[in-house]
């Protein structure tokens, strides 16, 4: 796996990811802001010979799926605050090993009980997933929390 390589990925084209999960978001940060029910929002990056596609039979029908490239996605975890969407993360981590054995997946994971705008969340996000990839920190669901250990 070439980390250097899914860095530039992810700096060439963060302001468009960006762009893209904010878009997706707003329903579920009007749903937090108004009536507490706090989302997650996890991303995954694989190998670029990777296809994420499939990933999305790994999720529950109230999380949107979102494909950031063929090696990338992001799953806005409805209804779980920061326990339950590393929970739900790591169950999508363990789905991902069970089907792909052999490849690794550099995943981090947010939430909205945290307090935080939109563009704070995914700032984060792809913070901690740079953080995991610098420190190889592969098939491990990376959460601030996890940064401090």
């Amino acid at each position: 796996m070439d980390k250097n390589n899914l860095l530039k990925l992810i700096r060439d084209n963060r302001e468009k990811y960006t762009s893209i999960i904010d878009r997706y978001m707003q329903d579920f940060v009007y749903r937090s802001k108004r009536y507490e029910q706090h989302f997650s929002l996890s991303i995954g990056l694989c190998d670029f010979d990777t296809d994420l596609k499939s990933f999305e039979s790994f999720i529950r029908q109230t999380d949107k799926f979102i494909i950031l490239e063929d090696n990338m996605c992001c799953v806005i975890l409805d209804c779980a605050p920061s326990c339950s969407g590393l929970k739900a993360a790591n169950n999508m981590l363990a789905g991902f090993q069970s089907r792909y054995f052999s490849k690794s997946l550099f995943s981090s994971v947010v939430s909205s009980d945290e307090k935080k705008e939109n563009l704070q969340m995914i700032n984060e996000l792809f913070y901690i997933l740079e953080y995991a990839i610098n420190n190889n920190m592969d098939n491990t669901v990376v959460d601030s929390e996890s940064m401090l250990d």
